[in-house]
């Protein structure tokens, strides 16, 4: 019973400890980000989930005491009630992504309509690539007949499917405030001049 004790206690420190971990920096991390922080956690949480549930039915076959067994379970439930808030965080998250997406499908779209005949060069996150990429895209960014939603629009369609370089641009929310920031994000990533003299040579 000592054992088991002591391996639920050892679950629902890493479990609190990382819960802790995300709630101090969530404000800083992106969608992307907390999604894949809080299913590392909500696994933490199942092995605990598992150790909780032992020691609960191994508590009832060894004790008695009806106080002790309600104080072991009413504390374990709390720990359980945190993670069910985790799982619906989680949830949340994932149903935000996927309307994101959504959203940036149906802007880029729009933005297609509206200026069907300019041919998009594609980048697909491979630094080698960047500088043929920019010297097309560059057109596009410095068009005055454009404005930054319909640039950002133009910018996400230009990364290629499933790219770490479209992964980047859909980290920001759609709209011409997010241009210039994933643009430069996307620079800063892939057009750095110490990288690209690196792969020449």
């Amino acid at each position: 019973m000592n054992v088991l004790k002591s391996k639920r206690s050892q679950a629902r420190r890493l479990f609190t400890k990382a819960l802790n971990d995300f709630e101090k920096s969530e404000l800083d991390l992106s969608i992307n980000e907390k999604i894949l922080k809080l299913r590392l956690i909500d696994e933490k949480a199942k092995h605990m989930l598992e150790m909780e549930e032992t020691y609960r039915e191994e508590l009832i076959k060894t004790e008695n005491n009806e106080t002790i067994i309600n104080n072991e379970f009413d504390e374990s439930e709390c720990y359980i009630d945190k993670w069910r808030i985790v799982e619906s965080k989680l949830a949340s998250l994932l149903v935000e992504k996927d309307s994101s997406s959504v959203v940036n499908e149906s802007f880029t779209q729009n933005a297609v309509l509206r200026y069907p005949k300019l041919k998009l060069p594609t980048f697909d996150g491979n630094i080698k690539n960047w500088l043929g990429y920019w010297s097309q895209f560059k057109k596009i960014d410095t068009d005055l007949n454009l404005d930054d939603h319909d640039k950002f629009a133009y910018l996400l369609q230009s990364m290629e499917k499933g790219s770490s370089a479209e992964e980047l641009i859909k980290s920001f929310p759609p709209g011409g405030e997010s241009y210039s920031k994933a643009l430069h994000q996307l620079q800063s990533r892939f057009g750095k001049e110490d990288l690209l003299i690196e792969v020449r040579c």
